[in-house]
C-alpha cells in the first residue's frame, strides 16, 4: 500500500504570529502606563521635598528675625536688597535659589524643579509646588498661610 507522506509545514502561521504580536503589544502598553505613573510619582515627590525645604527656610528666617521674608529676601539671602553681602540668617539661605525659587506673586510653578514663594498679607507665607500626579499646583502654608488656595 502506498502511503502519501504529508508535508509538515515549517514555521508559524499568520494567526500565531498575530497572537504573539498582540500579546507583546499589550505587555508593552501595560508597562508603559506603569512606568509613566512611577515617573510622575517621583516628580511629585521631588517637588514636595523642595517645597518642604523652602518652607523650613522661611520658618528659619521667621525664627531669627520675627517676620517672614519677602520673595526677594528669601531668594537673595539679604535683609535689604542693597546689602552687598548676605545679611539674612545663614540657616535660611537657599542654595541655587535662582533655579528653584519663583516669585508666586507673578508666576506659578509648571514643573517639579521649581517652587514659588510669597508672603501672605494676612500673615505667614505660602509655598506653591507642581504636583505631577494631578497636574495641578499645590499650596503649603507657612505660619498661618493658606494651604488650600492662593493667599493674597
Amino acid at each position: 500500500m502506498l502511503y502519501l507522506k504529508r508535508a509538515d509545514p515549517m514555521g508559524f502561521t499568520i494567526i500565531e504570529l498575530l497572537v504573539a504580536i498582540t500579546i507583546i503589544a499589550i505587555l508593552f502598553a501595560a508597562t508603559n502606563v506603569a512606568y509613566r505613573s512611577v515617573q510622575a510619582r517621583s516628580r511629585s515627590s521631588t517637588a514636595s521635598s523642595t517645597a518642604a525645604m523652602v518652607t523650613k527656610k522661611a520658618e528659619s528666617w521667621y525664627s531669627a528675625l520675627g517676620t517672614y521674608p519677602s520673595y526677594t529676601q528669601l531668594s537673595t539671602g539679604k535683609i535689604n536688597a542693597a546689602d552687598s553681602t548676605l545679611t539674612g540668617p545663614a540657616e535660611s539661605r537657599i542654595t541655587d535659589a535662582a533655579n528653584i525659587l519663583l516669585n508666586a506673586a507673578t508666576v506659578n510653578p509648571t514643573n517639579e524643579k521649581q517652587v514659588a514663594y510669597k508672603p501672605c498679607t494676612a500673615g505667614g507665607a505660602q509655598v506653591e509646588w507642581y504636583d505631577a500626579m494631578t497636574s495641578t499646583v499645590k499650596f503649603t502654608g507657612v505660619g498661618g498661610g493658606s494651604s488650600t488656595a492662593a493667599c493674597a
